[in-house]
């Protein structure tokens, strides 16, 4: 499962709204609406701390709290890394894109339509 659906599932278990939920963990609403969109749409990665408190304030016990909190910062190192790799592409393909047209790479953004 991806951390953002996790993080909404643990709200809609709860039965809270984004409010809510964002009271209890000490953040705002906003905050936690971005926490449960797609990182292709959000494009923000929870902090550590963050994924923490919301461990730490939906478990019952320690070792659900662990597990808890395992489970949210693996599912973000994946987001990371998968981030990683797509930036990783995108720099591969426009060195290739640079390197093949000869131009500066202001002239090669240009023609590829990235600045007008």
């Amino acid at each position: 499962m991806a951390l953002w659906d996790t993080i909404k599932e643990i709200r809609v278990k709860a039965n809270l709204t984004q409010r809510q939920f964002a009271d209890i963990i000490g953040c705002t609403a906003m905050h936690v609406s971005l926490s449960e969109r797609p990182y292709s749409e959000s494009r923000g990665t929870m902090s550590p701390a963050f994924l923490r408190e919301i461990a730490e304030k939906f478990s019952t016990t320690e070792e659900e709290r662990l597990a808890l909190e395992k489970q949210l910062l693996i599912e973000r190192g994946i987001l990371q890394f998968a981030k990683l790799k797509i930036e990783d592409e995108v720099r591969e393909k426009l060195e290739k894109i640079f390197q093949s047209r000869k131009k500066s790479p202001r002239r090669c953004i240009k023609d590829i339509g990235g600045e007008k």
